[in-house]
């Protein structure tokens, strides 16, 4: 990861987006996000909630070597088509229960409804995967609620590192 520049990429589940019948509004506030904060946004896609074209587009961004980290948004509810964290735990080898507690006792904050997020998160080889809920501006408090671990998660996630660095992880 050259100068610790984190590259992300970002998948919208969502079927009125997908439709054309919503416009996307997270792509663009994560892109602000992302330049506010040194950040890459080089993939993003909208997708229906279609388990095939949800896993389709996880694999493409979990094969690509240009991605340090993989937000997904949408389809972590409690709706019949609500399917992302069962998909994205296909792809996970490592899971990170710690981020996954972490969004949702911050999201509790907000709302009481964050409890019935489903969202996880984990590594797929060395890219992290965060699931995200389907609103726009909660992505980004949730990339903002994360910023300060989200560098060293990206840089230990490529390793090789010195065992000082992280023995207390």
């Amino acid at each position: 990861m050259e100068n610790d520049h984190i590259k992300l990429g970002l998948i919208v589940i969502s079927d009125r987006a997908a439709d054309g019948s919503r416009p996307d509004e997270t792509a663009p506030l994560v892109r602000s996000w992302c330049t506010a904060h040194s950040y890459e946004l080089i993939f993003d896609a909208v997708v229906p909630d279609e388990p095939e074209a949800i896993r389709d587009v996880l694999k493409d961004a979990v094969n690509r070597e240009d991605l340090d980290l993989v937000i997904t948004s949408g389809g972590t509810g409690l709706a019949r088509r609500d399917l992302t964290p069962e998909i994205t735990r296909e792809f996970i080898d490592r899971p990170t229960p710690g981020i996954d507690e972490f969004l949702r006792a911050k999201g509790l904050e907000q709302t009481p409804y964050s409890v019935l997020s489903r969202g996880v998160s984990g590594l797929a080889g060395s890219r992290l995967i965060i699931n995200m809920p389907g609103r726009s501006r909660a992505v980004v408090e949730n990339l903002d609620w994360l910023l300060p671990v989200l560098q060293h998660a990206v840089r230990v996630s490529r390793g090789p590192v010195d065992d000082e660095e992280h023995e207390n992880d």
